[in-house]
């Protein structure tokens, strides 16, 4: 298995209303997905981290920027990540999928 990088140079994609499944290879490893969404789309991301004890989910613009993150569904209790977002403008985001040590 490839590791995906944890960067804007990911080539791994994930389109709207499409799944993926993948492993984290080390500890503190992330993998970004490329979606594209228009202006106005809104998504929601569910990662549940099977293995994983403390999965978290952050989003980012093409530019790099932090528009949204989560780590815990309820905190302490359910530890896998869900997030909704509604894009600002069309373009290039990226899902990026990690966990905590």
């Amino acid at each position: 298995m490839v590791d995906i990088p944890g960067n804007s140079t990911t080539t791994a994609t994930i389109s709207v209303g499409g799944s993926v499944s993948n492993t984290l290879e080390v500890a503190g490893d992330h993998d970004w997905f490329k979606i594209t969404l228009t202006a106005g789309q809104s998504i929601s991301v569910l990662l549940d981290g099977i293995t994983l004890e403390d999965a978290f989910l952050r989003i980012y613009d093409s530019g790099g920027n932090l528009l949204a993150e989560n780590d815990d569904i309820n905190p302490g209790i359910v530890r896998d990540s869900k997030l909704a977002f509604t894009a600002s403008q069309s373009g290039t985001y990226y899902i990026d999928v990690g966990a905590w040590e």
